[in-house]
């Protein structure tokens, strides 16, 4: 059941308010049940709305298409959906495909992206979007593309919708969110660390950043049920009830690891000894599109790596904290590392798109693995 609210902005109208129902077709003034009317009588009515009037989707066999062609019209989608449904005879019938334009997927971003491949090391190399991608999608075993913006490209129907929709929303926006969304990422105050294969890479901080300065914000696809749930956010208060899923085609923030929050730890001595949570996500609402912004809890110094608190629905696996130190250690405080042969595929992997230090990790490791060779046969001989 998807109901919308709509206020009359005719403010000389008995009827300030209207609860379109669009499973039932029908339409409750003032949340009074007695006060109900069918929803095509109620299209005769003079209720005053801009939802009302918006133009509609044109329909084949039922399906309604939409392409958009900038930001912009991806944050219309929602005013065409439910300006559609209202004036459709039969919602439930009703699909829609929303898609980009083929020009819409042109990155913004032109930085490169400063790259280590060791967590402990500031990056002294810096690769193109292509070489980020070959990385990744190889030590991932998922494909993935850098995307510096939202993508919406899904198959929309009644059912998808969330429950309650207040049509006010898609006509309120936050100017200062919209913009930094149209600038896209600036690698030039971030910095890319591989830590091993159990976690990835980490993002860090090539600047100091202020306390509750937005940091970034977190792109994907708007999907309406994502296959893998550890790279998305579920949605609090998008109007078309969609995750922001990062899992294949994501931005900078989704390399941002998990910390606690440092007041959800009881134990003073694991508050001590282990890295704490330095941003925060909010959600915030573009025409009724909800977009996660990540903000500073704390002034944060240069090389930090940035971290947030997941949450424990996250976990549907081995639960991991960060010591102060940089070692990654699992819930019995146990250091989770990698085997030498899947060290060696990943830094063949940087080697072959443009990290040259990782050739330096590479001959780093022979040389240890020969030495203890060396060793093992030595004492055997004794």
């Amino acid at each position: 059941m998807v109901k919308i609210v709509l206020k009359n902005h005719d403010s000389n109208s008995p009827y300030q308010t209207a609860n379109i129902n669009l499973k039932q077709g029908i339409c409750v003034f003032n949340d009074n049940e007695n006060e109900s009317i069918n929803i095509s009588l109620f299209k005769t009515l003079n209720f005053n709305h801009p939802l009302l009037s918006h133009p509609t989707l044109c329909a084949k066999d039922d399906v309604y298409s939409y392409i958009y062609q900038d930001l912009a019209g991806l944050f219309e989608t929602p005013k065409y959906i439910f300006a559609t449904l209202i004036q459709s005879d039969i919602p439930a019938n009703c699909l829609f495909n929303i898609r980009p334009s083929e020009d819409f997927l042109n990155l913004k971003t032109t930085d490169k992206i400063p790259l280590s491949s060791n967590a402990n090391k500031c990056a002294q190399y810096s690769i193109n979007i292509h070489q980020l991608n070959t990385i990744i999608s190889n030590i991932s075993g998922e494909t993935f593309q850098f995307q510096d913006t939202f993508t919406l490209h899904e198959n929309i129907s009644l059912k998808d919708l969330p429950p309650l929709v207040h049509a006010d929303a898609l006509y309120k926006s936050d100017e200062k969110i919209f913009k930094i969304i149209s600038m896209g990422d600036c690698f030039k105050k971030f910095e890319l660390r591989f830590i091993n294969n159990y976690i990835g890479f980490g993002l860090y901080a090539r600047e100091a950043i202020k306390k509750s300065s937005i940091v970034c914000l977190y792109f994907g696809e708007k999907k309406i049920s994502p296959i893998i749930k550890s790279y998305s956010f579920h949605p609090k208060m998008d109007s078309l009830n969609m995750f922001v899923d990062a899992i294949n085609h994501g931005n900078i923030a989704r390399f941002i690891n998990h910390a606690p929050n440092s007041e959800t730890i009881i134990d003073s001595q694991t508050n001590t000894n282990f890295l704490n949570a330095n941003l925060n996500s909010r959600s915030h609402s573009i025409f009724g599109i909800e977009v996660v912004v990540f903000y500073a809890l704390r002034n944060i110094s240069k090389g930090e790596q940035l971290l947030t608190n997941y949450g424990q629905t996250y976990f549907e696996y081995e639960p991991f904290m960060f010591k102060k130190n940089g070692d990654l250690v699992n819930e019995n405080n146990k250091k989770i590392v990698d085997k030498y042969i899947k060290k060696k595929y990943v830094h063949t992997i940087m080697k072959q798109n443009g990290i040259r230090s990782a050739l330096f990790e590479l001959f780093k490791r022979s040389i240890i693995a020969i030495i203890v060779i060396i060793f093992i046969a030595g004492t055997l001989r004794i």
